[in-house]
């Protein structure tokens, strides 16, 4: 899967090896990655149902002014079609998955309760595919799951909005991940948190962490 290099990064700031990214250098709030997503490979909503995906990144966590998104699919406004799902570590250092219903404007999602420290963290979440009221969402840090607060409205279940897949920021270009990032990846299905453990104890030896 191809990623287009936005808003003039330099293809030496991205390494990819397969299908998994280290990111480096972005220093710019225009810099980020992304690709059209035509054939719903990363839509898990068919405006019915969920189905169950998850993800891995390896990040350095920081204050922000705005906060950084690692992975989304999220653009325009509430009722343009093209909001689907986001990854973010906010300004605070709390983390949160969040997806949106777009018929209703309808969002659903988890935060953590505690910030994260500052520095690398091999962050991941696991989702059910059943978001009842957030409690479907599991997230974690450096293969440990973490405390969160759940919340629902107005939600049934993402759709599938042919929209921009990004990695470092969304499609509105409002959340720029300006620290290093690597190992970013989505995978269908609930990864357990023994398999998180076990990515988190790759990553740590890869990046010596």
């Amino acid at each position: 899967i191809q990623f287009a290099y936005t808003g003039g990064i330099a293809q030496s700031e991205i390494i990819p090896k397969s299908q998994v990214w280290a990111w480096t250098g972005n220093t710019s709030s225009g810099k980020y990655l992304s690709r059209n997503d035509s054939g719903s490979t990363f839509s898990w909503g068919n405006s019915t149902t969920d189905s169950a995906f998850s993800g891995v990144a390896a990040v350095d966590v920081q204050t922000s002014a705005v906060g950084q998104r690692i992975l989304a699919k999220y653009e325009g406004t509430v009722f343009e079609g093209k909001r689907e799902w986001f990854w973010i570590v906010y300004n605070d250092r709390t983390v949160a998955v969040m997806f949106t219903d777009a018929s209703t404007g309808g969002t659903c999602g988890t935060v953590s309760t505690s910030a994260l420290t500052a520095g690398w963290h091999v962050l991941g979440f696991s989702y059910d595919g059943t978001c009842a009221g957030g409690a479907g969402i599991t997230l974690y840090s450096d293969g440990q799951a973490l405390a969160s607060t759940d919340s629902s409205s107005s939600y049934t279940a993402m759709e599938d909005t042919a929209g921009k897949v990004t990695i470092g920021n969304d499609g509105n270009n409002e959340f720029p991940t300006l620290n290093d990032m690597g190992h970013a990846m989505l995978v269908s299905g609930n990864v357990t948190a023994n398999q998180h453990l076990k990515l988190y104890n790759s990553a740590k030896m890869y990046y010596g962490l």
